[in-house]
């Protein structure tokens, strides 16, 4: 499927198995309102946002400016499912966890049940994401806080919720 944007609404499960085409700055919006959403394949776009109804699995690589996971359940990552973005923002009811050798430069607003996320560059953190558990930022970011040293490790937001990234990276 090609075109300019592309914004999908299903009242119940949408899977999609074939490539969706935006030339790679266009943006892809993928929403069910009952039932699971199931993408089998690679997306690439401006804005890619994911909300499913129920628990979200990403299973392939999600590439954009900005990427919006959203889940009325929990939200998980199949190893070989790399989200690249500029900003990663989203919400779930349950634990978010994404274990992948993700490419994120920064995390906007993330609340989630919990979350983990691992990382292989400089990981920024802006806004206040409002978590209901902690953050773990695992595999190799170095978090950058507005307002603190760059070398921190350990970083906390308040007072909506805790926010706390540990690295494993050594502070130059």
């Amino acid at each position: 499927f090609s075109a300019a944007s592309l914004a999908l609404v299903k009242a119940k499960t949408l899977i999609v198995t074939e490539p969706v085409a935006t030339g790679g700055s266009g943006d892809i919006s993928l929403t069910t309102t009952a039932g699971a959403l199931q993408v089998k394949t690679a997306l690439g776009g401006g804005v890619v946002t994911l909300d499913s109804a129920t628990d979200l699995q990403l299973t392939e690589a999600l590439t954009g400016d900005r990427v919006n996971l959203r889940s009325g359940g929990n939200i998980g990552q199949d190893a070989s499912a790399i989200v690249t973005a500029n900003k990663l923002i989203g919400a779930s009811t349950g634990r978010t966890t994404l274990g992948g050798a993700n490419n994120i430069s920064v995390l906007g607003n993330f609340d989630a049940n919990g979350f983990a996320l691992n990382n292989t560059k400089t990981l920024n953190v802006t806004g206040s994401p409002e978590l209901a558990a902690a953050v773990s930022a695992i595999a190799g970011s170095l978090l950058r806080c507005p307002g603190m040293s760059p070398t921190v490790m350990v970083c906390v937001f308040r007072p909506v919720s805790t926010l706390t990234v540990k690295s494993t990276v050594a502070p130059p």
